[in-house]
C-alpha cells in the first residue's frame, strides 16, 4: 500500500534554530508535520509490528535537495501518526530521489520483514 504526501519535506538538519538554551523547529518544519499529520490516512494509527522494510521515493522541484535529512523527517513523522512504534525497527531502507517542480511529494510503502535483527 503506497502513501503519498505532497509538498516539499524540509531537510531535518535545516529545521532547528538555537536561542540561547533552546532548540526550536522552524515554521516550515511545523508547517511540514502537520501537513503530513493531516494527509497521511493510509498509515495513521497503523501500528505495524516486526522487523520493516520501508521503500521511499522523494520527488522534488529542484536538485538541491537531499535524501538523508528527509529519510529521519519522514521516518520521525511516520512514529508520530502511530504508523509503527519505533522506527529501529526498520531494518531495510530503501531511498530514491525524482525530480517532478510541478508536484513535489514523498511516496512510501511499509512492509514486514520476517526474519530477526
Amino acid at each position: 500500500m503506497i502513501e503519498t504526501i505532497l509538498g516539499v519535506v524540509p531537510s531535518k538538519s535545516n529545521s532547528y534554530r538555537i536561542a540561547g538554551r533552546f532548540i526550536y523547529k522552524t515554521k516550515a518544519l511545523k508547517d511540514y508535520e502537520q501537513s503530513f499529520i493531516d494527509q497521511c490516512i493510509k498509515y495513521k494509527d497503523a501500528n505495524i509490528e516486526g522487523n520493516l522494510k520501508i521503500t521511499l521515493r522523494a520527488y522534488y522541484p529542484n536538485r538541491k535537495s537531499d535524501l538523508d535529512g528527509v529519510t529521519k523527517a519522514v521516518l520521525d513523522l511516520l512514529q508520530k501518526v502511530n504508523a509503527f512504534e519505533n522506527d529501529n525497527k526498520v531494518a531495510e531502507l530503501f531511498l530514491f530521489k525524482g525530480l517532478d517542480k510541478d508536484n513535489p511529494r514523498i511516496e512510501f510503502k511499509i512492509e514486514t520483514v520476517d526474519y530477526i535483527i
